[in-house]
């Protein structure tokens, strides 16, 4: 299936849905709302690969306990909304968390580019953990 780029915005917040996802119609705006949210588990449990990977290759200075509870936690949310909510809601969680990668790895690429650069954005550093966990207590709250 070829996915327009904010089809997962607009499948998932344009239809009316109520926060425990019981307005659930199956009309095919929906079902291209639960092949999205299917693709996006499937994601979860290669970044979890990643995170097995690591620790399997003894990279354990990369395997943070906020890592390791993130990637967990994010693949159970994938799989329980597949199985249970795959609907509008869980696209919020879904947006959140690419928002936040999408920030996460414009820092990463900014701090590859010399130390004159990683000066200038040392200070985003902790203001993107504190982004991180607060995507995640979102999602938690919505779950």
């Amino acid at each position: 299936m070829n996915f327009h780029r904010f089809q997962i915005l607009r499948n998932g917040w344009s239809i009316t849905y109520s926060l425990d996802g019981s307005t659930f119609e199956t009309t095919p705006k929906d079902v291209t709302t639960l092949h999205l949210v299917w693709y996006n588990a499937a994601l979860k449990f290669i970044d979890l690969l990643d995170t097995i990977f690591f620790i399997l290759r003894k990279k354990d200075n990369q395997v943070t306990n906020l890592h390791l509870y993130h990637h967990c936690t994010t693949f159970f949310f994938g799989w329980s909304a597949t199985q249970f909510i795959a609907s509008g809601i869980a696209t919020f969680t879904i947006v959140l968390n690419t928002s936040v990668h999408t920030l996460m790895y414009a820092y990463y690429f900014l701090s590859t580019l010399g130390p004159n650069v990683q000066k200038k954005i040392s200070i985003i550093k902790s203001k993107l953990t504190v982004v991180q966990m607060v995507s995640l207590f979102l999602s938690l709250l919505i779950y």
